[in-house]
């Protein structure tokens, strides 16, 4: 953007700077999105993880560019000239963005992105470490050999604790467990195939409060009254 105020004939005033402080994330925007899909492709060689994470989030990122920089042509015609400047600013940022990102961005993926171990900051730092002598080469071998590890796969919960865990999520309260093997997963929930009904609290109160004073002779109801 300093080589465009340049060109321009700007000088770099008040306005200028804020704009530049704001179009900031906008300029690293494209590429951020496209570099984080490169990474979750599941395909081994570089053109192949280009070519996918492109054909997933090109159109995505291009459409935003396209929608960012049109939200600002109304600002061109303002007479406001801070306006304008803005404008101008991040229509030229978002331009330049979009042209980095899936131009030399992906070309610079495609021939020296990441690849298997190649471009992992740790293995680098882990090399500084063995150079500088802060850790032995049996270490280092034994750090490396860590990363070809495949993480361990979480123990799946038996379904009983899976159908309680469920029952508590839905704050069923009155649960349990069945003496015999039930037949399917609900005979689980209502334990053993029992029918169990839940009533509202209030609905309980109310019966309970009913019941007790119709036990009541006639003359102390009218008592109570």
């Amino acid at each position: 953007m300093l080589g465009f105020f340049v060109l321009v004939g700007w000088t770099i005033g008040a306005v200028e700077a804020i704009s530049l402080s704001i179009i900031v994330g906008l300029s690293v925007d494209y590429t951020l999105h496209l570099g984080h899909s490169y990474n979750h492709v599941p395909k081994k060689d570089r053109y192949g993880k280009t070519r996918v994470s492109l054909a997933e989030i090109g159109s995505s990122v291009l459409a935003g560019a396209i929608t960012t920089a049109g939200a600002m042509i109304p600002l061109f015609f303002c007479i406001i000239q801070v306006f304008v400047v803005i404008g101008v600013i991040v229509s030229v940022t978002i331009g330049l963005s979009i042209y980095f990102s899936l131009g030399l961005f992906s070309a610079i993926l495609t021939a020296i992105g990441p690849e298997g171990r190649s471009g992992k900051i740790t293995v680098y730092y882990r090399w500084c470490k063995y150079q500088l002598g802060w850790i032995t080469l049996a270490e280092l071998e034994q750090e490396d050999a860590s990363d070809h590890e495949p993480p361990p796969s979480p123990s799946p919960q038996p379904m009983e604790m899976q159908l309680v865990a469920l029952a508590e999520e839905h704050k069923f309260s009155d649960i349990s467990r069945p003496s015999q093997s039930p037949r399917n997963s609900k005979d689980l929930l209502l334990g053993g195939g029992e029918k169990k009904t839940f009533e509202p609290p209030e609905l309980s109160l109310g019966l309970a409060m009913t019941k007790s004073s119709a036990a009541k002779p006639a003359y102390q109801r009218l008592d109570e009254l």
